[in-house]
């Protein structure tokens, strides 16, 4: 990893830090990352500091922005051949798609995590997945989650 690429992931790894706790600060943060990666070349960490602004918007009940940010971290994850980051932002995504009403939209991204994630990584996605379910009158689908 060279110096810049370490710099970027770090700026991105501190606005998703920020997110619980100065959800502003973090999507300022984040923004700020998202174009230091790009400027680098740094898929990977636009990515994660891409998810970290959806987070962050999400904190601050800006669902629009939050499903934009998402999309777009997924598309660089998926660019940078980071399935696992895609997966991840895939998982926050399909909160926000929840959170708009758009629970069919939201399983389907679940299915795509569920394709690259296994184990204690897939974890995050099947609580989401019950979450999702739960919301939609899906009760019994959502305890087997």
């Amino acid at each position: 990893m060279n110096r810049g690429t370490q710099r970027t992931e770090q700026l991105a790894e501190r606005a998703a830090r920020l997110v619980g706790t100065d959800a502003g600060l973090a999507r300022r943060t984040a923004q700020q990352a998202t174009a230091a990666a790009r400027a680098a070349g740094d898929g990977r960490s636009a990515a994660l500091a891409l998810r970290a602004h959806g987070r962050a918007a999400l904190e601050l009940g800006q669902l629009a922005e939050a499903t934009q940010a998402l999309r777009e971290a997924v598309r660089e994850a998926e660019r940078a051949r980071e399935p696992r980051a895609a997966a991840e932002a895939r998982i926050t995504l399909a909160y926000a798609l929840s959170e708009r009403g758009r629970t069919a939209d939201a399983l389907r991204q679940l299915d795509r995590a569920a394709e690259v994630l296994r184990g204690q990584a897939a974890a995050p996605m099947f609580m989401q997945r019950g979450l999702v379910l739960w919301r939609c009158g899906r009760t019994d689908e959502a305890l087997l989650a």
